[in-house]
This record gives structure tokens, C-alpha cells and sequence, in this order.
């Protein structure tokens, strides 16, 4: 009796296939918490054995869409709760969502003390949200854009970042020394030349 005690309480040993199972299920739509359940473990286990997930290059095109229904019932004033309950996810996914696409500003249009490396990844990835296309360095320059005849693409800088708060294009030069590593930081792919919205603000 003793020694079957001592087994159970050691750490229990994962194989290579559970955890790669563990990995590819959380690549796709599966949370945390669902793998854990089928596991019998909690999601911090399986957190610890497949490590930080957020190494891919861009944001997929089902996350995006997710995030846009969240932000539609979030300006409604949905709580993660009820977004959660509707859309047939965790509570704790939602959230995680939100957070990794800056939606607690645009629920609360609180802005931060400082333009930290964090809350300048928080506004790009929720511009992309928002409007659909990656910025450019323009996009951020309201003063360049206008030089360029792009009056309507210097208002809906000036309209963000009323609302939700913007940095500077020279705040992000100096935060991280370049744009292209702004958006390398953030996961998300260079617009084009010219900024993916170039064409909308001839």
C-alpha cells in the first residue's frame, strides 16, 4: 500500500505522441481546457507540455473571424460570460482572444500611461481588427498622409486613435526600432507596398 501511494503521487510521464497530439489539437480550434479534460489533467499541464504556441507567422483566418464576432458582441457590452455562452467556447478562450487582440480598449477606450512594447502590439492587432488590412507606416503618420492627398486615411487614424488611443509611427521607431519589426513582434504580415488600404483612400 505504501509504495502504490508513492506512485501515485509522482509526476505522471507523458508520452512523445500524447504531447504531439496535445500540440496539433492545440493548433487547431481545441482550447486549453478541452484537451485537458480528454487527458484527465488541468490546462496548465497541458500549457507546460506543449509550450507557448504563439511562435506562427500571422493570425489565422477563422481566428480573425472569431475575434470579429467577439468584438461585435463586445461593443454591445457583452461580458466574456455571455460571449462565451453564445459562441460555445470557454470563458477563459474569450478572454484570452480579447486580450491578444487589444479588445479590452475598444470595450473600455482606457489608454495607457506609456507606449509599451505590450500596448503598441495591442492597437496594431485591433486596427487589423477593426478595419481589416495590416498598417503601414502611413497609416500611423497622419501628417505624411495628407502630404500624400490621403486626407481620409489621416481621419481614421485621428478617429482611432481618439477612441481607443494610438501611438505615433515615431513612437514605434523608437519602442522597436523599425516597423517591419513592430509588426514581426505582432504576427502579422507587411502590407504591401503602398499599405494593404492603400488603394481605398485614392
Amino acid at each position: 500500500m505504501v509504495a502504490s501511494s508513492k506512485r501515485r503521487g509522482r509526476p505522471r510521464k507523458w508520452s512523445d505522441k500524447q504531447i504531439a497530439d496535445m500540440r496539433r489539437r492545440r493548433q487547431g480550434k481545441e482550447t486549453l481546457e478541452q484537451i485537458a479534460q480528454s487527458y484527465n489533467t488541468v490546462h496548465s499541464t497541458v500549457s507546460r507540455l506543449t509550450g507557448p504556441m504563439g511562435r506562427r507567422r500571422g493570425t489565422s483566418t477563422s481566428t480573425l473571424r472569431l475575434q470579429e464576432r467577439i468584438l461585435r458582441l463586445a461593443q454591445k457590452n457583452k461580458t466574456d460570460a455571455e460571449i462565451a455562452k453564445s459562441l460555445g467556447y470557454t470563458v477563459g478562450y474569450i478572454s484570452r482572444l480579447r486580450a491578444d487582440a487589444g479588445m479590452i480598449y475598444a470595450v473600455s477606450g482606457g489608454r495607457p500611461k506609456e507606449w509599451t512594447r505590450r500596448a503598441i502590439i495591442e492597437r496594431v492587432r485591433l486596427w487589423r481588427l477593426l478595419y481589416g488590412y495590416t498598417p503601414s507606416a502611413v497609416d500611423w503618420n497622419p501628417s505624411l498622409a495628407k502630404n500624400q492627398g490621403q486626407s481620409k486615411r489621416a481621419d481614421r487614424y485621428y478617429a482611432f486613435r481618439e477612441k481607443y488611443g494610438c501611438p505615433s509611427v515615431g513612437t514605434v521607431y523608437r519602442v522597436f526600432g523599425s516597423w517591419s519589426e513592430m509588426l514581426r513582434v505582432a504576427r502579422l504580415k507587411p502590407p504591401p507596398q503602398g499599405g494593404a488600404g492603400h488603394g481605398r483612400w485614392q
